[in-house]
């Protein structure tokens, strides 16, 4: 948590989920942080870089946090899961970039 302090000024970090979790597909995360039991539902293609977020569970949707963090672990990244209050954004999600 500390390098994402230290560059939360930079692009290197962000807690926008539009930004995190297509990032983490394409192996761009290097430190994923996720609040612990948290969702965000919805649809992401990686074809076509289209992701759909919903407030709520819908049919045809997966919970994109999971497959943040699957990915961001295939790609060799390391997933943080905390407690809301230990989270280095408000947010559900955040992430230090590779690049």
């Amino acid at each position: 948590m500390k390098t994402y302090y230290d560059n939360s000024t930079t692009e290197l970090t962000s807690s926008i989920p539009e930004d995190v979790i297509p990032a983490s597909f394409y192996s761009k995360v290097s430190d994923l942080f996720l609040v612990k039991d948290a969702h965000i539902w919805g649809t992401f293609d990686e074809g076509t870089n289209e992701l759909v977020i919903h407030e709520e569970m819908q049919e045809g949707d997966t919970c994109l946090l999971n497959k943040a963090a699957i990915k961001t672990l295939k790609n060799g990244g390391a997933v943080h899961v905390l407690e809301q209050e230990r989270m280095p954004a408000d947010s559900k999600v955040a992430a230090f970039m590779r690049f």
